[in-house]
């Protein structure tokens, strides 16, 4: 990128002047009357772990090995192109049903990249499910506390299988990540983001605007890499 080319960033990042929420539009998760819901939930709950997989060719964050190596010791369901079971996204309204009678859906994004999060973890968190998050995004800044389970918590797939069984046999330990779900308060979006498509409208007061003072991006390439790393493709 030429220097001190841009004035305004406009990206995913949180860090940036503007924070393009499409993604976001994703989130609107269910609020519960009571704890007494898990109960419901957790008995229509058949299957264990799921996702919906359509790029199979390339993927920069080896998700594909990471879910291999995460198969051999519990049983994970993949559906789309890259998976042996089948749901068209004509019928979203069906597949969400589908997914919703498994215990745990693999929300692990195809890029691993500062603050990138696309719809799967929102669209997970609409559900009655259990998200289990592969990214490179600060989860705790965006979602609701204890509304995921984070791969990189995790020392590698056995220590993430091993975890993900012992919340199949204790659904105390397993209700915890259902109870930010019980207040309006929590169930929401940190990081001052709404689920409501409100970036574009920013873009637009800010160039209808006029402000005596003009900002420059010197080095966007510098800014989006760090001082080092190569470049991300979010």
């Amino acid at each position: 990128f030429p220097t001190g080319f841009f004035n305004l960033t406009f990206t995913y990042r949180l860090d940036s002047d503007v924070i393009t929420d499409s993604y976001f539009q994703h989130f609107r998760p269910s609020v519960w009357k009571d704890s007494r819901e898990f109960d419901e939930a957790l008995r229509n709950k058949t299957g264990f772990a799921t996702t919906f997989v359509s790029n199979c060719q390339w993927i920069p964050s080896r998700r594909d090995l990471y879910m291999t190596e995460l198969a051999k010791y519990v049983d994970v369901d993949v559906y789309g192109k890259c998976g042996t079971k089948e749901c068209s996204t004509d019928t979203p309204e069906i597949c969400d049903r589908l997914v919703a009678n498994y215990k745990f859906y693999l929300a692990f994004e195809n890029s691993i990249c500062k603050d990138y999060v696309t719809e799967k973890n929102p669209s997970s968190l609409k559900s009655r499910r259990s998200s289990v998050v592969y990214g490179g995004a600060n989860y705790f800044a965006i979602f609701p506390k204890d509304s995921f389970i984070n791969v990189m918590d995790f020392e590698n797939p056995k220590a993430l299988a091993d975890y993900l069984l012992f919340l199949n046999k204790n659904p105390q330990e397993y209700r915890k990540y259902f109870q930010w779900r019980v207040s309006a308060a929590t169930a929401k979006l940190a990081a001052g983001l709404e689920a409501r498509n409100l970036s574009w409208c920013r873009i637009c007061t800010i160039l209808n605007t006029r402000s005596p003072k003009k900002k420059v991006v010197t080095d966007l390439g510098r800014w989006w890499n760090g001082k080092v790393g190569v470049w991300c493709q979010g």
